[in-house]
């Protein structure tokens, strides 16, 4: 079997983009700090970028699809209910993106990160549930050895006793709680859009269903910043303005990383996506020693190790993508409801 599983050109494509926007999104988020704070508002940072992931969904469909706005509200009106279940997803990610502000600036990286990877076993289970897809011997595996190489990177081997110290102590205080919220919510969104993209609903396009995630996004973050201006009288006042260098490279890059995403998940599948995550970590890791001269340590050697494993185990048996649901029959339904909008 090919690495991963990845058997054609487009998914090694997709798989690799993933895994470099993903990089330049953890660089650039903390970049953007300032003494672990954001000296500019993050909740309208967050607004912008799901109105331009919105934007670029419709420009994709009229472009790339050659859609146009009289096809874009036939498919809007025909796929009513798909649009309302992607409220869910839509909630779950767009209280997650303004959660990861707060816990990176309450939380060190190394603290975010690894909490973080115990989604990775998480998302066998959620897998399974919605799929309804049983994961195999070597796939759960594979899951668990990925999970130790992600976590073993931030243990302490330098102790003079020779053991390896408790790599963090996690008090149990609202911090945690809300990263271990964040890292469930974005879970759950992750693997239940991909349910929704192959699912009943896999004969829609999928720039209209990015539309109607991306839809909802805006609304729910516009909630969310009207909830917080209620409750803050200077909700709004920022000491910087989001018009600068660092903010709008990191915005362009989590538009681009939302759309990479969703073709990901439609494309590949929730469990790739896990190792693609671990890989980025690695990667952070090599960048970080090549271009800012900070050591390689012992920890990352054997996470290095357990993650190139994990990949080779679950090569050995990997989920096989099942064909796309696309029918004749939903090109007519388009076609009558267009005929009918006439």
């Amino acid at each position: 079997m090919p690495l991963l599983g990845l058997s054609t050109v487009q998914n090694w494509v997709v798989f690799i983009l993933y895994v470099v926007v993903a990089t330049n999104h953890a660089m650039l988020t903390t970049a953007a700090q300032d003494e672990k704070k954001y000296k500019f508002n993050a909740t309208l940072v967050v607004v912008l970028v799901e109105t331009l992931k919105l934007a670029s969904s419709i420009g994709i469909y009229l472009t790339w699809n050659k859609g146009t706005l009289k096809s874009l509200l036939s498919e809007i009106l025909l796929h009513k209910k798909v649009m309302m279940l992607y409220t869910v997803p839509a909630f779950l990610y767009s209280f997650s993106n303004n959660l990861s502000f707060i816990n990176l600036s309450l939380h060190d990286p190394t603290t975010f990160i690894i909490l973080m990877q115990f989604r990775i076993v998480l998302s066998g289970v959620i897998y399974q549930i919605l799929f309804k897809r049983k994961l195999s011997r070597l796939q759960w595996l594979s899951l668990l050895v990925l999970t130790c190489g992600c976590i073993i990177k931030h243990v302490d081997f330098s102790s003079k006793d020779g053991e390896a110290r408790a790599w963090y102590h996690f008090p149990l205080t609202i911090a945690l709680f809300f990263l271990l919220l964040q890292s469930f919510m974005a879970l759950f969104a992750g693997v239940y859009t991909e349910y929704l993209l192959k699912g009943r609903q896999a004969n829609v396009n999928l720039w209209i269903q990015n539309v109607f995630m991306y839809s909802h996004s805006v609304l729910w973050n516009l909630l969310f910043a009207s909830f917080g201006s209620a409750l803050t009288s200077n909700y709004w006042e920022t000491t910087e303005t989001i018009l600068q260098p660092k903010v709008m490279a990191l915005v362009i890059n989590h538009v681009i990383f939302g759309i990479v995403t969703s073709v990901f998940l439609k494309t590949l599948n929730s469990i790739l996506k896990s190792f693609a995550i671990a890989i980025e970590m690695v990667v952070m890791t090599i960048v970080g020693s090549a271009l800012f001269g900070i050591p390689t340590s012992v920890a990352t050697v054997y996470s290095l190790i357990l993650v190139v494993i994990a990949i080779q185990i679950y090569s050995w048996n990997p989920i096989v993508e099942l064909p796309d649901a696309t029918s004749s029959r939903h090109k007519k339904k388009i076609s009558e409801c267009e005929e009918g909008h006439s």
